[in-house]
């Protein structure tokens, strides 16, 4: 038998930028509230009557008499679902995003491609008994379906094969975003890019404490002969357990490198590293797979491309788009973000997909269907957000958010997938207050000297209103901007509930 496939969320976890939900994602269950919520907004029709300068007055206060922003610039925008502006503090500024910027890549996914959409992986035979795996770009693809495809292929009573070929052309062969920081390098958050990859290209390193003296157990997850190890650990009877692992490349080859002591009382520990050239490591677990399957593999792995005369022989089609969106939201996924945004130059444009491509087609649904955007105004180089080089001020994000709310064809999935004040995702341990109530949905983002949120603030019966809250240019921990982030919001849904009247207009900051 094969090993379990690792878990969706314990993986997730290790990717996020922010703080996971290691809760399953209930994403039927999700877009019925949202539908209803929808349906009630709609039938009560109201405006929305907000006391802005008691609003303004508490956002400027949260900022203002934050000690650890001192060195923060901070831009916020909030408006009306029809545009009217409630209040604005650098909103035309530009600010580095973080993994705000996801928000976009999710929109003009669900935009470009539709919510349905699946994303194959095929599996191949030549005439010289070749096999071929040809992914086109699954960000989801995991140990289980690979495994299932290796069940099937086993099931054609196929009994020896030669070379195992891996087809990653629907992408280009740029791993890693524009931008993106080179001493991040072997960490889950800056998974490698591949049109073929499998459980978004990180593995799972487990030790465990043999006897005192000794090196400990080490083990590689998936298992394959891609990933070497080097174990330069021991198995301590005395003080606290302190592993570290690397993950380098050494002559081309990965290698994972583990150091330092683990107590013999202790029971494993797991840590997870990113792999170099992932594409190679499908075809080796694949072809671990087969060998444990009973079949003979005589060749070798290499890459190259599918030909003309192979015959198709599996087709595994993945969850609908709209789930894979949700699970890169809640979980502000970099790899499914960036595979995404590769998908959309793919089915924009032509293969392979590429970063570029991609980028050129938000801006084209940004300046089209969004609000006529200046493209010169704003950079976005990646779908992650994990770039440097992200410039986007908060107007833009709530333009973006006010357009896909009014989108009757990717609404309710859009903000299905958005992480719920209180209950899940990246939000999960925030806004605990407004928990039982599911009132605020929204995107975070947190990388060194940044911190971002941007969303929507929705109470019952009434149509909701959109921020975005960027900061830049703070030392040390993201928590205090995360605190005046979860203060600003919850200043909103104050102004906000029970100040609603069918009678009255909007009453817009002047």
């Amino acid at each position: 038998m094969m090993k379990k496939t690792v878990k969706l969320a314990v993986l997730a976890f290790l990717i996020v930028s922010g703080c996971a939900t290691n809760k399953p994602l209930r994403v039927q269950a999700q877009k019925q509230i949202v539908y209803q919520k929808v349906a009630d907004s709609l039938a009560h029709a109201q405006s929305t009557i907000i006391d802005t300068a008691e609003l303004a007055r508490r956002i400027n206060t949260a900022i203002d008499t934050a000690t650890a922003l001192g060195t923060a610039v901070t831009g916020v925008f909030v408006s009306d679902i029809h545009g009217n502006m409630l209040f604005s503090r650098n909103g035309d500024k530009l600010f580095t995003p973080a993994s705000t910027a996801k928000v976009f890549t999710a929109v003009a996914a669900l935009h470009y491609l539709g919510s349905e959409y699946k994303f194959l992986t095929n599996l191949y035979i030549d005439k010289k008994a070749n096999v071929y795996l040809k992914g086109f770009g699954d960000p989801s693809f995991s140990t289980g379906d690979l495994y299932g495809m290796a069940v099937h292929f086993a099931q054609l009573g196929v009994k020896k094969v030669n070379d195992i070929i891996v087809d990653d052309s629907y992408y280009d062969t740029l791993r890693l975003g524009h931008g993106w920081m080179w001493d991040d390098d072997p960490y889950p958050f800056m998974a490698r890019l591949s049109a073929l990859s499998l459980d978004w290209n990180i593995i799972e390193v487990t030790v465990w404490p043999t006897k005192p003296g000794r090196p400990p157990k080490i083990s590689i997850y998936p298992p394959s002969n891609f990933i070497k190890v080097k174990n330069e650990a021991i198995t301590t009877d005395t003080g606290r357990s302190r592993i570290l692992v690397d993950r380098v490349i050494k002559d081309n080859e990965n290698w994972v490198v583990v150091k330092g002591n683990i107590n013999v009382n202790t029971d494993n520990i797991i840590r997870y590293r990113n792999i170099d050239n992932p594409t190679l490591h499908v075809g080796y677990v694949f072809a671990s797979m087969l060998k444990q399957l009973g079949i003979k593999v005589r060749g070798r792995v290499r890459r190259d491309t599918v030909p003309s005369d192979a015959e198709l022989v599996y087709v595994h089609g993945s969850k609908p788009l709209f789930e894979i969106v949700a699970d890169m939201l809640k979980a502000s996924n970099n790899q499914k973000a960036e595979m995404l945004l590769k998908a959309v130059g793919a089915a924009t444009d032509s293969p392979p997909g590429t970063a570029a491509k991609g980028i050129a087609a938000v801006k084209k649904m940004l300046s089209d269907e969004v609000l006529g955007a200046d493209t010169l105004q704003f950079r976005l180089v990646d779908g992650s957000g994990l770039s440097r080089y992200d410039l986007v001020s908060p107007k833009l994000h709530v333009a973006l958010l006010r357009w896909a709310f009014k989108n009757r064809k990717l609404m309710p999935e859009f903000l299905t997938a958005m992480p719920v004040g209180g209950i899940d995702g990246t939000l999960e341990k925030r806004m605990v207050w407004d928990s039982g109530g599911r009132h605020v949905r929204a995107k975070t983002g947190t990388m060194s000297g940044v911190s971002a949120l941007t969303g929507y603030v929705w109470p019952e019966n009434k149509p909701p209103v959109v921020f975005s809250i960027l900061m830049n240019n703070f030392v040390g921990s993201a928590k205090p901007a995360q605190a005046v982030q979860d203060e600003i919001v919850k200043a909103i849904y104050e102004c906000y509930v029970g100040k609603t009247d069918t009678t009255a207009t909007v009453q817009p900051q002047k």
